[in-house]
């Protein structure tokens, strides 16, 4: 249960959501997966306008049930019953959609790609777990990665962003920050390192 891991992880993220009145942490777990939910509800077929109601409806019903939540790796994650809320939402939307359309309109485009979409509330895509975790993983390596974006020097970073993020060579990222390539690698390296260490922290907050 949640009450469990906190005890292990006492100021992990998702047990301070149980406070409503944590701001601070309620902004962190914003920045951190509204792009997840975001893109989820855009692949699936949503217009933007749609898209950004179903960040709004997930997040409120979250913090709506947050304190019901029970972590118990037996029964289910945090992140498959973000899953479950950020499919349902769409599944609202594509719904709304539909009441919105006169029947005589549907029925004349039955055939049609964006009418398939419309009348199929979620893309074959978003039903596999398998894209619903890749998508997982990337928001989290995104997230880390900004992260360490705001702690970091900004030639650090910058290193980080040109070499690795960017693939750029070793001689241009050395001449367009002014250092010796040496000192390029030594920065990569410890930056990855940090990388990793973020995205770890942030998969064990969120299971």
């Amino acid at each position: 249960m949640i009450e469990r891991q906190s005890i292990a992880t006492r100021h992990s993220l998702l047990s301070r959501l149980k406070n409503w009145e944590d701001q601070d942490s309620w902004r962190d777990f914003f920045e951190i997966y509204w792009r997840l939910i975001y893109g989820m509800a855009v692949k699936s077929g949503l217009m933007e306008s749609e898209a950004q109601e179903v960040v709004q409806d997930v997040i409120i019903e979250i913090a709506d049930r947050i304190k019901e939540f029970k972590y118990d790796p037996k029964i289910g994650s945090f992140k498959g019953w973000l899953r479950g809320l950020t499919r349902w939402r769409i599944a609202d939307q594509f719904r709304k959609r539909r009441n919105d359309i006169p029947l005589e309109a549907v029925n004349r485009a039955a055939n049609q790609t964006a009418t398939g979409e419309l009348l199929i509330p979620l893309a074959d895509e978003l039903k596999t777990d398998f894209a619903w975790d890749r998508e997982w993983e990337q928001n989290l390596a995104a997230a880390a990665v900004e992260k360490l974006r705001r702690k970091l020097p900004a030639k650090h970073f910058q290193v980080f962003d040109l070499y690795v993020l960017r693939n750029c060579p070793v001689a241009q990222v050395a001449r367009a920050v002014g250092l010796q390539r040496s000192h390029v690698y030594l920065i990569k390296f410890r930056v990855t390192a940090l990388l990793k260490k973020e995205i770890a922290r942030l998969e064990k907050e969120f299971k």
